[in-house]
Order: structure tokens, then C-alpha cells, then sequence
């Protein structure tokens, strides 16, 4: 991540905002590049999105909301959370997450979460960001 500009207040980011951000990043995926990338248009469009819900702090900039999609692992989390809503025979729903119920649910959770980490607290609570 870049050094913040000198004088450049830290974002502090709101509920509302991260769901602002999430929200529109989704309505948008089909202009993502691979992997969720944004390309700048986008990210400066968002500024205008989160602007409407800050409580406190400056209001965010483009940089700043790239840094959150990016780097507080919103975008990973998102992406694992469809990757493994899309397999075959896989549950997800946004009251228990994944739902893990039973000894062989349970096999096949372990098994797929070893290489998908991101999931793990989700084996039976729902993430507040996925909508």
C-alpha cells in the first residue's frame, strides 16, 4: 500500500459505507478486470456512492477506496464466498453462511476451506457484507 500523502487523514470507514462499497463494486463486477480488479473510472465513481453515508473523517477519496476493496480482504472474502456458492451440491445462505450441519458436511467443509481460508468463520454465521 502507498504512504499516505503528507497531511492526508486516515479513511475510517462506517457500516454503511463498506456496504455502499460493496453494493456498487457488485452492481459494476461486469466491468471488473480478472480477479475483481477495478479499473480507476470506477473507484472514482464510488467516491460519489460512499459519500452520502460518512459519520466522521474526510470524505473518501478514489485511492481510498480501492485501498478498502483491496486490502482489508473484502474483495477475497467476496470472491471465495461465490466461488463456493457456485459448486455443485454446496449451500449458502445469508443467515448460516455455509451451514455446516452433520459429520459429512463437516468432512467436505474441512477439506474445501483448506485451500479457500477466507471462509472459515463463515462454516455457520452469515458475513454482514454479502448481499
Amino acid at each position: 500500500m502507498p504512504p499516505r500523502a503528507s497531511g492526508e487523514s486516515k479513511a475510517n470507514w462506517n457500516k454503511q459505507e463498506v456496504n455502499a462499497l460493496i453494493t456498487f463494486l457488485n452492481k459494476h463486477c461486469a466491468s471488473a478486470e480478472g480477479a475483481r480488479n477495478f479499473k480507476a473510472p470506477i473507484y472514482n465513481q464510488l467516491v460519489t456512492e460512499v459519500a452520502p453515508y460518512l459519520t466522521s473523517g474526510p470524505t473518501k477519496n478514489a485511492t481510498q477506496c480501492r485501498t478498502k476493496w483491496r486490502a482489508i480482504q473484502i474483495k477475497t472474502i467476496f470472491s471465495e464466498i461465490e466461488k463456493y456458492q457456485n459448486l455443485s451440491g454446496m449451500h449458502w445462505d445469508n443467515e448460516n453462511g455455509a451451514g455446516i450441519n452433520g459429520m459429512d458436511a463437516e468432512a467436505v467443509w474441512e477439506a474445501d476451506v483448506k485451500d479457500h481460508k477466507a471462509l472459515c468463520p463463515f462454516k455457520t454465521s452469515r458475513w454482514g457484507y454479502y448481499i
